[in-house]
Formats: C-alpha cells, structure tokens, sequence
C-alpha cells in the first residue's frame, strides 16, 4: 500500500478518495442517532470529566448548565464527544476544536485596515477526531441558541442548512488555493447569510476590548484581574492570586509565547491590545479552524 503522502499527491487524488469514503458512509447517514444505542451512564460520564475541576466551583458550573438546553449543551462537551464516538464516521482524522458552538466564536483586533478578525476562540476540548465532529456540534448550537434567541424552528432549521452548504462550499474553495495563501486566509466581513447573521448577533460583542473592560480595572495606568463574582448565584468567579500562585503563572507565560506564531505584516495593521512583546518582536496567538469561521460586514 501507498504511503498517504503519495495517495493524496495531486488534488483530484484527494478529491477521488474524498468521493470514495461515500461508499463506505453515505452522507445521509451523517444525521442518524439512536439514542436507545447508548451503553454508558451520561451522569457518571459527566462526573469523570470533570475529576479535575476545581470542586468549590462544581456547584456554579451545574447551576449554569440547568438554566437551559443551550447552557447544559455548552457544558457537556465530553457528552457530546462520547457520543459521537460510537457514530459512523469517514475515518478523516483532523485536529478539531472539539467545542464548536456559537460562543465560542470571537472577535481578533489587528485585520488589515484596522477590521475585526472572527474565528473560533476556545481551544480547551481540542482533540483529534473526525472533522465532522466540529460541524454537527456546531450545526446543533445554530438550533440550540437560535430557540434560546425566540428564534422559530423555520429559522432555526434554515440556519443549519445554510452553515452546512456554506461550510461545503468554502471547503471546496479552500481546496483550490495555495498552502501559503490559504494559512493566511482571514474572515473579515460577514457572510451574505442572513439566518445564520441573526443566530450569530451575539458574538460580535465578543471583541478583545470588551473582554478587557469586563475582566480587568484600571488604576494607576495599569490594568488588574478584578474580582468579580456571579450575580445570579452569589459566587466568587474571578479573583486575584496570590503572590506563590502569581510567580508560576508569570513563570509559565514565557514557555506559552514561544509557541506563538510571529504576527505577519498583513494582520498586524490596526494593532491589538492583546498582542504579546519578546526580544523586541510583537507576537500573538493566531487561531485559526478549517470548518467554521464568523465574518462581519
């Protein structure tokens, strides 16, 4: 047998094979779950997940997820992943999110001409997987969030069929251009679709700056992790560390900003409060997802 660097050489072998897997799953297939297929308690998988969570914040965290489907579904990504595990799938193994849903989508100063850049911004779950495990979670959020916004199951439905043909379409671009053209690719203005623009209205306050102001204060020209705590169930969310907890937080950053990507001229005009400074040099995290990415008008 080929080694998968010579099977996939040109783009019409990948796209040859990509049509093959269709036999072994047929797209239609993709949308069927068997609930009654389930061979493991979703309470106890629940609790193994989060062994190592802080357990004086357990309470808030299952508080948060009762108020309704769309907060217990942004908290049961272990849920989700088990059982899509024991789904079909075409065996493509990428590198996902693994906690693809609209929340999770932000906003990134320093776009060309000083625009917001939109992608994906929670990586925790990350995981490699079958790619189709980020469109379904994040197909189910549209739905999800779209019920929790008063949205209609017409709109709702109408969001998903439009994320999916543009997810389809975009892939193809993307198979056409350059490994470099595409690694610089960035999502600067909103997509010309408007049920997925109403279910996504929310993220647009998800900017750097506004991040800023609601984690942090300002006294004495510098700005501070404020306390802050949880109105709706009284608990401390956020809080100052302590001078030994501070030394290895502050001891671990260099380590992180070494694996940085250098900021690229192009992405760097319009600047970002959140970009980072060593040996002289602005660096900062560029995330980037090959499935899904929020653009803005």
């Amino acid at each position: 047998m080929k080694p998968q660097a010579e099977q996939y050489a040109t783009r019409e072998q990948r796209r040859s094979a990509g049509r093959a897997l269709r036999n072994k799953l047929r797209r239609v297939d993709q949308g069927k779950f068997d609930l009654q297929a389930r061979k493991f308690d979703p309470v106890e998988l629940m609790n193994a997940a989060h062994k190592f969570r802080l357990p004086e914040l357990m309470p808030l965290k299952n508080a948060r997820m009762s108020l309704n489907p769309f907060s217990f579904y942004r908290g049961a990504a272990p849920l989700m992943a088990a059982d899509f595990a024991h789904m079909p799938n075409t065996g493509m193994l990428v590198q996902i999110c693994g906690d693809a849903h609209v929340q999770n989508l932000g906003a990134f100063g320093g776009g060309p001409d000083g625009h917001l850049i939109f992608d994906i911004n929670d990586f925790d779950e990350t995981i490699r997987a079958p790619w189709e495990w980020d469109v379904k979670r994040m197909a189910t959020s549209l739905v999800l969030a779209g019920r929790e916004a008063q949205n209609t199951e017409v709109e709702c439905k109408n969001a998903v069929l439009e994320f999916a043909g543009t997810y389809r379409e975009f892939m193809w671009k993307f198979s056409e251009l350059p490994v470099l053209e595409l690694a610089r690719y960035l999502v600067l203005r909103e997509l010309k679709v408007s049920p997925v623009r109403a279910i996504l209205k929310k993220a647009e306050r998800a900017t750097p700056l506004d991040s800023l102001a609601k984690l942090t204060e300002h006294k004495k020209g510098q700005y501070a992790i404020k306390e802050s705590t949880d109105p709706m169930f009284d608990a401390t969310v956020q809080r100052p560390v302590e001078s030994a907890e501070a030394k290895k937080v502050l001891a671990a950053l260099p380590g992180y900003t070494n694996t940085l990507q250098p900021l690229l001229p192009p992405v760097h005009s319009g600047g970002c409060g959140f970009s980072h400074r060593r040996n002289g040099k602005r660096r900062h995290p560029r995330l980037h997802c090959a499935h899904v990415r929020r653009s803005r008008e």
